[in-house]
């Protein structure tokens, strides 16, 4: 739901914040570089710490990121978030592959890599849905507080979930 959200309230984001439509183009970038170069790291990260305690703190993380957009006032801000968003979540793919290979029997594995992907897309299909009605009754700020709810509940679920014997 990240990504699509800010797409779907850009034209909010940048009538508030004055922002050109290249400045904004310029954070988004920013948003791929770093999630590529973070793929890079969390891979090492979820070997070095675990899949458990690595895969909570890159949610945390993505999850502070998100609700950051919130304060967004202009360029150096949305620059910032999109950054710090693109950082965290790029453990989100390793993580994925990761507890396929540790979690599930050989013969459950693409399976289980395929639901995690298809987060990926559902979002995009879901946020215009969940997003839009929110911004527009409550505002483009209070969207990206709401939709950081997700991550803080997701976090709450894998502190249940992710222990042993579930998750060796």
């Amino acid at each position: 739901i990240d990504r699509q959200a800010l797409a779907v309230l850009s034209p909010m984001i940048l009538k508030d914040t004055g922002m050109s439509a290249g400045t904004f183009g310029d954070a988004l970038s920013a948003f791929s570089i770093a999630y590529t170069v973070s793929n890079l790291l969390w891979g090492s990260v979820l070997d070095f710490v675990g899949l458990r305690v690595g895969m909570a703190i890159a949610v945390a993380g993505w999850t502070l990121s998100r609700m950051s957009h919130a304060w967004v006032v202009g360029p150096i801000s949305l620059f910032i978030a999109r950054t710090t968003l693109g950082i965290f979540e790029g453990g989100g793919f390793p993580g994925c592959m990761k507890m396929a290979n540790d979690c599930l029997p050989p013969h459950l594995r693409s399976r289980g890599v395929a639901i995690g992907y298809s987060g990926a897309a559902s979002g995009s299909l879901l946020a215009p849905l969940l997003v839009t009605p929110i911004a527009l009754a409550l505002g483009w700020r209070t969207a990206f507080w709401i939709t950081g709810a997700l991550g803080t509940a997701w976090l709450v679920w894998w502190f249940f979930v992710a222990r042993p014997p579930r998750l060796p």
